[in-house]
């Protein structure tokens, strides 16, 4: 299904609170006519940095090396990634920390009972 919203001003030249409002009304129009709606939002390096549990300039760096798939660059310098992305490499995170973990555990071997 295509939304069409139709006059409208194109958002971009307009300040980030009302491109805001701009995207939330859109989202509500979507909802109206049953269009699927992604629940995610673009978030600062910072917000990054709390999701991960490290430091901003970490999370920069992982901005920076293309650890996510959707990234904005806006004009002042800030960085912007898209919330769905940090939960995917999070989710990524735990499995892979979950298959080192099941691999160590069964390299181990069982202390045999004493009688």
């Amino acid at each position: 299904m295509v939304l069409e919203v139709s006059n409208r001003r194109d958002p971009s030249g307009l300040s980030p609170a009302t491109r805001e409002i701009c995207q939330t009304v859109v989202t509500l129009e979507a909802l109206q006519v049953g269009a699927v709606v992604s629940a995610g939002k673009w978030l600062r390096a910072g917000q990054v940095a709390e999701m991960l549990g490290v430091s901003v300039n970490t999370a920069r760096n992982y901005i920076d090396a293309g650890k996510f798939r959707r990234v904005r660059r806006l004009a002042h310098g800030d960085r912007r990634v898209w919330s769905e992305d940090v939960e995917a490499y999070i989710r990524q995170i735990e499995e892979s920390q979950g298959g080192q973990q099941s691999s160590q555990s069964a390299g181990r071997a069982e202390p045999e009972p004493q009688p």
